[in-house]
């Protein structure tokens, strides 16, 4: 027997008791680790961003496929990116951006609605761009209650920015006018 805060105790009780907590304590580090741990990809999945090839003198529809699937705020980053520009070693410019902070939750799409105008995902305002070959990058910066902030990236694909009133396609009379 051994008194432990005045009550008379079994050594083999203590050990128990001691061992019992120490496990606890591991059960809810391990836990909360693996919480931590959580790929980003249970909360939210950018499946595509999709930009058209389009002339200056448009405002194309930009398709974003992104699954929401459990609730969190973000801030959102959306980065238009010159790759024709001369930039030297200093990589792609940054022709515009803008940036949102908004809850999101499960069930809805990762913007109001699936296809959006190129000026309001740039925060409503059209863009001081020339022709050339662009990319749209958008970041979220995922943030949940008792989760460490996560950064998501996802870069659409290349596409083409034609001179005004440029045609992207050839039409079938301009292939007969060819022959």
């Amino acid at each position: 027997m051994m008194t432990v805060f005045g009550w008379n105790i079994r050594l083999v009780d203590f050990a128990s008791l001691a061992i019992a907590v120490f496990v606890s304590i591991g059960i809810v580090q391990f836990l909360d680790y693996r919480r931590q741990s959580a790929p980003l990809d249970e909360w939210v999945e950018v499946k595509r961003i999709s930009v058209p090839d389009f002339s200056l003198d448009e405002d194309p529809l930009i398709l974003f496929d992104v699954e929401v699937k459990q609730p969190f705020f973000a801030q959102r980053t959306v980065t238009l990116r010159d790759l024709s520009a001369k930039t030297g070693e200093m990589g792609p410019f940054d022709t515009c951006s803008s940036r949102t902070r908004r809850s999101y939750e499960p069930g809805e799409d990762g913007l109001p609605v699936n296809s959006v105008p190129l000026s309001t995902i740039v925060g409503g305002r059209r863009c001081q761009i020339t022709n050339g070959q662009y990319a749209l990058e958008v970041t979220w910066e995922v943030q949940r209650d008792g989760y460490a902030p996560r950064m998501l990236t996802h870069v659409s694909n290349i596409f083409n920015i034609l001179p005004p009133g440029a045609q992207q396609y050839i039409t079938p009379e301009q292939v007969e006018k060819l022959k």
